[in-house]
């Protein structure tokens, strides 16, 4: 054999031993790519279920509002030397929270290794994962929820958790320390090979053919040859050894056989395991988006509805408000969410609504159904009339409370009208029962005062015959008979009954003439003051009465003013528009002249202003007052076709404001009468027809009194049948009162005149003008002499009559 094939042959155990390296370093670098796959896959599972159970914390946390533990939880997890990226954005891809802090507030876009198209992702499956980045990272997306309504699976808002995991550095540690172990053993070896081959190049021949064959089966692929060899040299031990390496490696290969059939296994599970999750995300999806237009159109019948729904927490948090509630609050439904139902009830009313909730929220009430006064986001305010029930689950926990409310305002301030207007009617019903009453008084009392004033009259006449003892006690009846007929005319004033002549006046200069006497009515120590209107329009109403208008105020203000103080008195034009009408009692919108007389005295408080307009109601002293004056102010207003305000209250004065209609014709306007002052005898025959005897004897003395010759006649018929006498002949004046009985004198003299025409009339009566009017009397050809007069008046009317 020649030289260098003895040597070539002597390296054949170095070149086994090496191709034996080489397959052991190759067989190893093969297991470590395995292991590698199976250190990532395990690094994969522990990173995946971690980062699920901090998925859950966080969403924990957030959902009951506990930011900070939040924070500190991935700050916790960001210490972890395998995360390279860890950040918390919102549905918006904002950074809420990052293990860099100049990320923060950032949009996570600009981060180089942030996906939003798999975040959105796994914000819309609700599901996260992880995946193997080009760049040898793993990269996770996990949905987060931010917030969520009670009692609800979709969450109200949604974030992502994105991590970034960095295996590298572990990776190239365990490479590094199997190419250490492969190194140092490949150079053992080869060492161990050169010695080998340096000891036994002598014996090598037939043991390295066997073992090379060997090590060519064994290469192709073939691990159960073997060298068979026995001995006890180093190259038979070599290859025993050998031998017990291919068995081990072939029970290896057994084992990773094993090994590769369990994980089919397992990954066939864990493919039936992902199907399964999948189809069940599936109907998840499915619920939720069927979840979703279950409450749309839950949502839109709750818009629709003409009431406005709030939906309130345990706490008293509103959680839900439809559209009609944020309109009637004036909010928006975000705003309306989140803030407290008690914020929004008036001031004064919120400890009672406060209790309300409370009852409902802890079950003493199922139900409850009352008015409350609410707020709207500008400050106004308004009626709402709320049903509020409690929402339970299944298992009997409350879930919230339901309140419906209803915009109540147009009807509360409707029966606010209504009870205005039934005050006043009750007021107009009470003055015009009163007001008949007076006007029934005043016939019966006009009656026997014409009784009294007659005769007493009569007496004064004779009193040339009486001595001066006599005469004094006369002139006392008189005068106390024409107080008395001063208190009832003030009852037909009240009564709207008098018969009164209305002319076109100008209040300035009825009250510059009254001005002349209030000085010394009021006294010095109260400043009188007169404010007069350029162009003031003029006004229908009888003159007389303005002056009682505006002496029974003086002599008020006088007694409410003992140590002084201002009367003023003002006319001006005002108009009443319908606005003013419902505040002001009976007023009519239209043109009117104002009269405000006030004072700044003692004044009077609500119970008193309620009962001032109330014959013989007074304040005064026993004595000092007879309780006409106002009243008598309210009848002539009303008589006028006025009315009067009041303006009062304790310790700070009071006003009155008196509205007379501006005249707009002066048709129908009356003159003023000149009576005369001495009595006049006449002659003649008059048919006196009066159902009163006691009045129609009275009346009888007057006229033969004076001169004339009287027919009495005790009723209609009674004077209707003397009329028709034959015996009879001639009749120069019917005197006769009004109303009486079977007939009244209007219908008896119409009967009288179809027989004896031409005669003149002269009507007596104590009725009011009203009843007078309603018997068709009061008209401009009729001669009408009101109960009780005096002789004097009678003449004239008769001297009137007879013409």
């Amino acid at each position: 054999m020649p030289r260098f094939l003895y040597r070539l042959r002597s390296l054949i155990p170095l070149i086994v031993f090496s191709a034996t390296l080489l397959l052991v370093v190759l067989l190893t670098l093969e297991r470590m790519r395995g292991g590698e796959k199976e250190i990532i896959r395990s690094i994969t599972e522990t990173a995946h279920s971690q980062m699920n159970q901090l998925q859950d914390i966080i969403s924990d946390r957030l959902v009951r509002g506990e930011l900070e533990q939040a924070k500190q939880r991935l700050s916790y997890a960001a210490l972890s030397p395998q995360i390279v990226t860890l950040i918390l954005a919102d549905a918006d891809h904002t950074v809420l929270i990052a293990n860099n802090q100049e990320w923060v507030k950032s949009n996570a876009a600009t981060i180089s290794r942030y996906d939003k198209g798999r975040a959105e992702k796994a914000n819309y499956l609700q599901q996260g994962d992880l995946f193997a980045s080009d760049h040898g990272h793993l990269e996770g997306y996990y949905p987060i929820t931010l917030s969520s309504r009670t009692g609800e699976i979709r969450p109200l808002q949604s974030g992502t958790l994105f991590v970034e995991y960095d295996f590298t550095e572990r990776l190239n540690l365990l490479k590094h320390e199997a190419f250490t172990s492969a190194a140092k053993l490949f150079a053992l070896l080869f060492l161990f090979a050169l010695l080998l081959s340096y000891m036994l190049h002598i014996l090598i021949t037939k043991p390295v053919d066997r073992i090379l064959r060997v090590v060519k089966g064994f290469a192709q692929g073939d691990l159960n040859v073997r060298s068979r060899l026995s001995g006890r040299n180093e190259i038979y031990q070599l290859a025993l050894a050998f031998d017990e390496m291919a068995d081990e490696l072939s029970k290896n290969q057994a084992d990773l056989h094993q090994q590769n059939v369990l994980l089919e296994e397992e990954v066939a599970e864990r493919q039936m395991a992902q199907e399964a999750l999948e189809e069940q995300s599936q109907r998840l999806e499915e619920e939720i988006i069927e979840r979703r237009q279950a409450e749309e159109k839950l949502r839109i019948i709750y818009d629709a509805a003409q009431a406005g729904v709030i939906m309130v927490d345990a706490n008293g948090v509103i959680i839900f408000a439809n559209r009609c509630a944020s309109q009637l609050y004036g909010f928006t439904p975000d705003e309306m969410t989140g803030s407290s139902y008690v914020e929004h009830v008036y001031q004064n009313e919120r400890d009672t609504s406060a209790n309300l909730l409370l009852r409902l929220i802890r079950g003493d009430d199922e139900a409850i159904s009352a008015e409350r006064h609410y707020l709207r986001k500008n400050g106004d305010d308004f009626w709402g009339f709320l049903n509020a029930k409690r929402h339970l689950d299944d298992n009997g926990t409350l879930i919230s409370i339901i309140i419906v409310i209803v915009d109540i305002t147009e009807l509360k301030k409707g029966e606010q009208e209504r009870d205005l207007l039934q005050q006043k009617f009750n007021q107009s019903q009470k003055m015009e029962a009163i007001g008949r009453l007076a006007g029934g008084v005043a016939h019966d009392f006009n009656n026997k005062l014409t009784v009294i004033m007659g005769y007493a009259e009569l007496l004064r006449m004779q009193a040339k015959n009486m001595d001066e003892e006599k005469i004094t006690p006369l002139e006392e009846i008189l005068k106390a008979a024409s107080h008395s007929c001063e208190i009832t005319r003030k009852l037909l004033a009240f009564s709207r009954s008098e018969v009164i002549s209305p002319q076109k006046v100008d209040l300035n200069i009825l009250i510059a003439d009254a001005r002349k006497s209030l000085g010394r009515l009021i006294g010095e120590d109260i400043k009188l003051e007169f404010k007069q209107t350029a162009d003031l329009w003029p006004a229908l109403l009888d003159p007389t009465q303005i002056d009682q208008i505006i002496m029974n105020l003086a002599v008020n203000a006088r007694d409410a003013m003992p140590d002084g103080g201002l009367f003023s008195i003002e006319a001006e034009n005002v108009h009443i528009d319908e606005h003013c009408v419902h505040e002001i009692p009976n007023a009519q919108s239209g043109d009117y002249v104002q009269l405000t007389v006030s004072d700044t005295g003692c004044g009077m408080d609500k119970e008193t202003l309620q009962h001032i307009f109330e014959p013989f109601f007074t304040t005064k002293e026993a004595g000092k007052g007879t309780g006409l004056g106002l009243a008598t102010i309210y009848g002539i207003v009303s008589q006028n076709r006025g009315f009067i305000n009041v303006y009062s209250e304790a310790g700070f004065g009071t006003t009155f404001k008196i509205y007379f209609p501006k005249m707009t014709s002066e048709k129908g306007l009356t003159t003023t009468q000149v009576t005369g002052t001495a009595v006049t005898h006449g002659s003649g025959t008059i048919l006196l027809v009066e159902d009163d005897e006691s009045l129609r004897k009275m009346v009888a003395e007057m006229l033969k009194e004076i001169g004339y010759t009287v027919l009495e006649a005790e009723s209609p018929l009674n004077a209707i049948e003397l009329c028709g006498s034959d015996d009879l002949k001639h009749i120069d004046l019917i005197v006769t009162d009004v109303i009486m009985p079977g007939m009244n004198g209007k219908e008896m003299s119409d009967r009288i005149l179809e027989n004896r025409p031409n005669i003149p009339v002269l009507f007596m009566s104590g009725y009011t003008a009203d009843v007078i009017t309603s018997k068709g009397i009061l008209e401009e050809s009729v001669h009408l002499i009101q109960k009780p007069f005096n002789l004097q008046k009678f003449c004239l009317k008769i001297q009137e009559a007879l013409g």
